[in-house]
């Protein structure tokens, strides 16, 4: 036997000296089984109650199973949300948030919410057109296809600066609402962060499945739904407005 060839085997022959020396001692010194069972005690006990040991055996592979995957899903959604959301969000409504809750400058709704479309957009563009150059160096290196490069920049360069767009207008309407109730300010700012950074990490993490085109929509529906609501807010405070001045 070669060196190559013992060191292939000197696993299972360490392995099968450990036994014997096991079983020796077991039966030797008469070790009681409760305290220390030999190897021969555990193998027919094991062949004895062998049904048993499969069925409980299986759901535990499952249940760790299950219990992986789901730890896998939570895990890489967890990352896009704080990793990815938090971080672009805030980026992105940064200085929207700088000109109207930190220097307190005043102005409506509409016009808030529109430069936080604004600020998205311009991120979702200049995100898209690093994609795209990255995209264009695979496709000249034959790492990519030309059909799924079409499709990348088709999806880079038209839906993900309109999702920027919509994700920010999202949080500019609660630094909007947050620029005139400064007493929950806090508050508000953390409920636009956390809606628009969890929708944000739930499409990263789907984006390659009908879930992240749901999430999309959702997220139209989402800032459309925002809007319409701050429109009738914004009516009522100026007809409030106005009664109070006449």
């Amino acid at each position: 036997m070669n060196n190559k060839q013992l060191e292939r085997w000197s696993p299972w022959l360490l392995l099968v000296v450990v036994l014997v020396l096991w079983q020796i001692v077991c039966s030797a010194f008469g070790v009681s089984d409760f305290i220390f069972p030999s190897p021969w005690r555990i193998w027919t006990q094991f062949w004895e109650f062998k049904e048993i040991i499969a069925g409980h055996a299986w759901r535990t592979f499952w249940v760790t199973m299950a219990g992986f995957g789901i730890a896998i899903v939570v895990g890489v959604l967890l990352g896009f949300v704080i990793g990815v959301g938090v971080l672009e969000e805030c980026a992105k409504v940064l200085p929207v948030w700088w000109i109207y809750v930190h220097k307190k400058n005043v102005d409506n709704l509409s016009t808030i919410v529109f430069l936080g479309c604004v600020s998205g957009f311009a991120f979702g563009v200049a995100e898209a057109v690093n994609y795209s150059i990255s995209y264009a160096l695979g496709l000249s290196a034959g790492g990519m296809g030309f059909g799924g490069y079409l499709i990348a920049q088709l999806t880079r360069l038209i839906t993900l600066p309109l999702l920027h767009a919509v994700w920010s207008g999202i949080f500019a309407y609660f630094v909007a609402l947050a620029s005139v109730n400064r007493h929950v300010g806090n508050g508000l700012l953390l409920a636009g962060l956390v809606i628009t950074a969890s929708l944000h990490g739930l499409y990263d993490t789907f984006s390659g499945s009908l879930i992240g085109v749901a999430i999309a929509v959702v997220s139209i529906l989402v800032f459309i739904a925002y809007y319409r609501s701050g429109e009738n807010l914004q009516a009522k405070i100026s007809g409030l407005a106005r009664a109070q001045s006449a």
